[in-house]
């Protein structure tokens, strides 16, 4: 037996990774809950209270959501276990909610004298240890990752230059030998042969006769499987790289994934109540905002700037004046790291993400939504749109506050910041989904509580 069916086989002797991690968390919950209760009251609560259910049901859904439950040769044990952390912490607003806020006298017995806090405690640990141990056997018992590329030397250098600048984009993959370029079948052939035990291809778009081929050589045993350029970008590095996607078809441009449907009808709606609830609730903080930068430097409180959103509309867009009156007065220009034109409380407004609260209106007036691609200014769309392909397609979906660009990529200011902004922006318009917009909330929630934002 070979070693790529011996793997399949040790794989297939356990249960899926996904229901394993399921049912520890099940098994986690009361067994924390249980421990918090000794170690609060002193004695074991009830077995199997009902309402503790209901937190149970709150918990799966949190880490089914933050995509915790999939298991692959991708994920980092590191970054799966921050993302863990980060789903605690939304079963932790959930459950106050649930319990303190919407609770009746059900909850209170069995969730008194901080009961919640020690169990959700105590379940983070277990959670975070258990799928560190499992990713950890799971990318063992696959094997290094040995990958191929079919195309010419010029794609595999771009690609391996993309690889190298990792760090700054996104996690690399994991287990990844170097890539290789090859443009003839025997050379695959041979490749496979001394690569058994799990191989991979990915190909630039001009050797599809040959991938025909190569899918039947390998039929018989254990398909090597083989993606795109772009599929891999997708599917490791969550963007669309837009060099490559006239290659590989823009299968999904001629439609809006959100625009039209149902799903789009019932995002504006949540829009508009969030902001409707989140002005009322942030009145005094925004005015109090309001004084401090009349009292800091001369000028107008609110600054409103012309943008593209939706199908190229131009709407105006209000913010927080974070720089001088005359900043703009040799013309329009990107804001730089340490732009000298920022006012010292401009920088802190931009750090925490303060000075985007006056765009709540314009969720109201309906031309912005919470997430999104950020619009952008018409004296620079019209130079992007013809430096970068496919940039024209950020206005088929309504732009937003924050958005998968905004969480993945640092704050830009030349054209190739906004090539690799616009990749994320693309992944965004194909793959959007309400568990998308869910991770995006929390991811700039992240990035609003560690005063990283520009």
């Amino acid at each position: 037996m070979s070693d790529s069916n011996k793997t399949r086989r040790r794989l297939r002797l356990h249960p899926n990774p996904a229901w394993l991690l399921c049912g520890l968390d099940v098994v986690g919950i009361f067994g924390a809950y249980y421990l918090a209760y000794k170690l609060r009251l002193g004695e074991w609560p009830s077995p199997f209270h009902g309402s503790l259910w209901i937190l149970v049901a709150v918990a799966i859904l949190a880490l089914y959501v933050m995509d915790v439950y999939r298991m692959d040769d991708s994920r980092d044990p590191v970054r799966f276990s921050l993302d863990t952390l980060v789903a605690v912490f939304v079963i932790a607003a959930a459950s106050v909610f649930v319990v303190y806020i919407l609770g009746t006298d059900n909850f209170r017995p069995i969730f008194g004298r901080e009961v919640l806090p020690v169990a959700l405690t105590l379940f983070a640990i277990l959670a975070v240890l258990s799928r560190w141990l499992f990713v950890k056997w799971y990318q063992g018992a696959l094997g290094v990752v040995h990958w191929l590329m079919i195309g010419s030397e010029e794609s595999v250098e771009s690609f391996n230059q993309d690889i190298r600048a990792a760090s700054l984009r996104a996690e690399p993959p994991r287990n990844v030998t170097w890539f290789e370029a090859v443009k003839s079948l025997d050379q695959v052939e041979s490749w496979i042969s001394d690569h058994p035990r799990r191989s991979c291809i990915v190909h630039d778009g001009q050797s599809r006769p040959d991938l025909r081929q190569i899918n039947l050589l390998n039929q018989s045993e254990s398909p090597v499987p083989v993606l795109t350029i772009t599929q891999y970008y997708e599917q490791y590095w969550k963007l669309l790289p837009a060099a490559y996607l006239e290659e590989d078809g823009l299968h999904f441009a001629s439609r809006s994934p959100v625009q039209g449907q149902t799903g789009f009808r019932i995002k504006r709606i949540v829009d508009f109540l969030i902001a409707v609830v989140a002005l009322v609730g942030l009145s005094p903080l925004m005015a109090t905002v309001g004084v401090m930068i009349r009292l800091h430097s001369p000028g107008k409180v609110i600054y409103k700037q012309k943008r593209v959103g939706l199908n190229g509309k131009v709407f105006t867009l209000y913010k927080f004046r974070t720089m001088f009156e005359d900043a703009e007065k040799s013309g329009v220009q990107w804001s730089d790291v340490d732009d000298p034109r920022i006012t010292r409380l401009g920088g802190l407004l931009r750090a925490w993400r303060i000075d985007e609260l006056p765009q709540l209106w314009n969720l109201i007036l309906g031309n912005m939504s919470l997430i999104g691609p950020r619009p952008e200014r018409p004296e620079f769309v019209s130079w992007l749109q013809q430096e970068l392909p496919h940039y024209q397609m950020r206005h088929t979906v309504p732009p937003g506050i924050t958005g998968w660009a905004q969480v993945k990529y640092p704050y830009g200011s030349s054209v190739e910041d906004a090539r690799h902004k616009l990749e994320y922006d693309l992944y965004y318009i194909k793959r959007h989904s309400i568990r998308l917009d869910i991770v995006i909330v929390i991811k700039t929630a992240l990035v609003i509580l560690k005063g990283l934002g520009r």
